[in-house]
């Protein structure tokens, strides 16, 4: 410890420190020296978003008006680092950035392999390093980067990933259970992916991204992009340079907010496959970082009449886009959105392109935004320029003799300049390299395969299999889905099967090619056992669980058994109860005990996690969002005496003490679901005589002051009955009811706060149905 301490020193270390070490490479996700934590920037340019700065023992004085005046409306000040080092400077920065106007927050450098996680969290808060709501205090902010002392071994401070994921869960509960808020992760992409494993597990933690840059470049895996990115080191602002991904107003919401809200894109990854289906629904299966996919998501819906349709970021603002090229030979952009969805963006082309083949990507090596590359029915080939991730630029022919090939752009020999893959209709594949500046190299064309006339559809893809790897993705004519690596050295990597049953979707990435056949529905090589909130799920007298997928359309599939050993649950409920994108199970056991099985996004179940291990023996309760800000749904529910209670969903993993809300509710019957489409849950509750009842909700755990509105009556002869979504249809809602004789109604709420005619969703065995539940999560 004294030759650290002798290390350490007067300051200590900094946000980004190990990283200005490692400063190379290219700016653009996916090129072999790919990452964006590379690049010194001009001290002048300011990254979009809200201006900010982080600051140290390094700039003792700092002339915060000054920093205000220039831009800066949030600021990071270093409090502590391990567990022997609290900052001199921190108080003078701490409220002397307050003073000037902007929002301050202490953050803690990390020395993981000193002590455990949950020490250091202590050490800090005790150092400065809390959090309030008061709307001036930003998050606490854990900064865990490169190892900057010899002394404590390699990069990864000589601890395993599992040990670093165990130390980083240690650090953010501690944090979480004294402050009521987790911390914001400060690191590189490049680190987290050599140091973690490339961990997915912390997504629902903001993200400060550190990439030295005009361009945004890889993403940790778990985030689809930054809450706060540091851009500079070397100005415009004092210390380290940062941007909050956001409005003003945004920055004010997640400073005050305990769980604020952490951004999560349509599509979250490079590697995600994007898919539109026969009836024009676009999809995305999100990568897990390791080979597989998670659930698959709508993210939108139209898109029928395509030639193609490319995934890339556009604007470079760190958020992946859509290209869509239709058969009108309309090409328009629609530019993701950090929260989610999409908005209109450029029109790359009103009419004409109905007739080329696209391949985009950084086909200058010298730009941050994207190029496009045309192949017309003539042989052309032809180069468009994006300078601006606006519209596009002026046109160079770079090539003729190029009829009927297939064209995909990727760095097939890691030289960090894009090349063109053609195959022929013989099924050679070519390798055409490029010069990086718009041009191809000298010399012909290299074969580095045959057979390719197989595949009906290639897509390039990143970070699929490994944190910034290459890959093709490739869909033969059986429907197979294939995955060959692409590991920069003019060869291909082992294939494997990563999906079954792809038919001829329209596949991002590019077109279907050599006359694929009829779409088909998609399944992935593997998935979870609830695959959507929708679905039936049921235990029957002999404890086995099934799952009766729902089909989209207001119907129910075969079952599935999925699970054996609940013949003592007492209620289901079907939630995403760790908000990680999969189906779980909370289960209410007849001893009084609560439990969560976590679906695993491969198959089966993790755990289960004990939420109460008694004294829920005799509690009626509903799940859901029942806080609208609260980022994961909660308990709703009454006991013996009738009064109501709501208990808070502590980050996926336990619950709150209760909060009583409400009185008299014994003996009724409940349900949650937005049923006045407010934004915010609302109970339905049934009495003895079956009338319902709506009770609308305030969204902050209370009920809107009103007489409550009958809006149902003879639902006492249902058995059970909960609510759903997406039964119908991606933006349905409504109840589905179980009757004496198995009979499962589908009750849909529609616009104006009414019932919909009643439908008959499907046929449970009665005899069997012990407990049965759905989810409107």
């Amino acid at each position: 410890m004294k030759a650290l301490n002798a290390a350490i020193g007067a300051n200590g270390a900094y946000m980004g420190q190990g990283l200005k070490t490692r400063l190379a490479g290219s700016p653009r996700s996916g090129a072999s020296s790919a990452v964006a934590e590379s690049l010194q920037i001009e001290s002048t340019w300011k990254a979009p978003g809200v201006q900010g700065l982080d600051v140290s023992g390094y700039q003792p004085t700092v002339n915060w008006p000054a920093q205000y005046s220039m831009g800066a409306r949030f600021a990071y000040v270093k409090a502590s680092e391990g567990l022997s080092y609290r900052s001199p400077t921190f108080a003078s920065q701490y409220s002397g950035s307050l003073n000037a106007g902007l929002m301050r927050g202490a953050y803690h450098f990390a020395l993981p392999s000193v002590s455990t996680g949950a020490a250091q969290a202590d050490y800090f808060i005790n150092s400065g390093g809390g959090w309030s709501p008061d709307g001036k205090t930003m998050p606490p902010l854990l900064d865990i980067e490169y190892n900057p002392y010899a002394t404590l071994g390699n990069t990864c401070y000589n601890m395993s990933a599992a040990a670093m994921v165990g130390w980083l869960k240690d650090f953010s509960n501690r944090m979480l259970s004294r402050t009521g808020r987790l911390p914001m992760i400060y690191t590189t992409a490049g680190w987290w992916s050599q140091c973690t494993g490339n961990s997915g597990a912390f997504g629902n933690q903001p993200l400060h991204l550190a990439s030295y840059s005009t361009y945004v470049g890889n993403v940790p895996n778990g985030w689809g992009t930054y809450s706060v990115w540091q851009y500079s080191s070397t100005g415009p602002f004092a210390g380290d340079s940062n941007a909050w991904n956001g409005s003003y107003a945004n920055l004010q919401k997640f400073a005050s907010t305990a769980d604020g809200a952490v951004p999560k894109p349509s599509i979250m990854s490079t590697g995600d496959l994007v898919a539109a289906d026969a009836s024009g629904a676009l999809w995305d299966y999100p990568a897990t970082g390791t080979g597989g996919f998670g659930t698959r998501k709508q993210i939108g819906q139209g898109w029928k009449g395509l030639r193609s349709i490319n995934v890339i970021d556009w604007n470079a603002d760190g958020v992946l886009d859509a290209v869509a090229q239709w058969t009108s030979g309309r090409v328009n952009v629609y530019l993701g959105i950090a929260a989610g969805g999409f908005s209109a963006g450029p029109v790359l082309a009103a009419s004409g392109w109905g007739g080329y083949q696209l391949t985009i990507g950084y086909w200058l090596s010298s730009s941050y935004f994207p190029q496009v590359l045309t192949r017309d029915d003539a042989g052309n080939l032809t180069f468009w320029r994006n300078s601006s991730g606006g519209g596009l630029g002026t046109a160079s022919k770079i090539g003729t003799g190029w009829t009927k090939l297939n064209l995909t752009m990727v760095d097939f020999d890691g030289d960090g300049t894009q090349d063109i893959l053609a195959q022929d209709s013989a099924g050679t594949m070519r390798q055409y390299p490029s010069n990086g500046a718009g041009a191809f190299n000298a010399g012909s064309p290299r074969t580095v395969g045959t057979g390719w006339n197989q595949m009906t559809s290639l897509t390039v893809t990143f970070s699929f299999k490994g944190y910034a790897k290459t890959g093709l993705m490739a869909r033969s004519r059986d429907g197979n889905l294939r995955y060959y690596p692409v590991p920069g050295n003019s060869t291909w990597g082992a294939s494997t099967i990563i999906g079954s049953g792809w038919g001829s979707f329209l596949i991002a990435g590019g077109e279907n090619i050599n006359n694929a056949a009829t779409p088909t529905s998609p399944t992935v090589a593997a998935g979870p056992p609830i695959k959507s909130g929708s679905d039936v799920v049921r235990v029957d007298a002999a404890g086995k669980l099934w799952v009766h997928p729902a089909n989209g359309v207001g119907g129910l599939n075969a079952p599935n058994q999925i699970g054996t050993g609940w013949s003592a649950a007492k209620t289901l409920h079907v939630l995403d109860w760790n908000k990680d994108g999969v189906p779980d199970v909370l289960a209410q056991w007849s001893s009084g005990a609560l439990s969560v099985y976590f679906g695993a996004k491969t198959g089966g179940f993790t755990g289960p996690v004990t939420l109460a291990s008694t004294g829920f023996a005799k509690t009626t309760f509903v799940t859901g969002r029942w806080v609208k800000a609260s980022s994961y749904p909660g308990l709703v529910g009454y006991g013996s005496d009738g009064a109501l209670y709501y208990w808070a969903n502590v980050s996926g993993r336990a619950l709150s003490a209760p909060v009583k809300i409400g009185a008299g509710w014994g003996g009724l019957k409940i349900a949650m679901t937005d049923f006045d489409s407010d934004g915010n849950q609302d109970l339905l509750a049934v009495n003895s005589l079956g009338a319902m009842r709506l009770y609308r909700s305030n969204g902050q755990k209370g009920f809107v002051s009103e007489t409550r509105k009958v809006i149902g009556s003879g639902w006492q002869s249902f058995r059970q009955f909960s609510s759903t979504a997406g039964f119908t249809g991606t933006t349905s809602k409504g109840v589905m009811a179980l009757l004496a004789n198995g009979q499962l109604g589908y009750y849909p709420i529609v616009a104006g706060s009414k019932w919909g005619p009643r439908t008959t969703a499907g046929t449970l065995p009665s005899s069997t149905v012990v407990s049965m539940a759905t989810s409107a999560y």
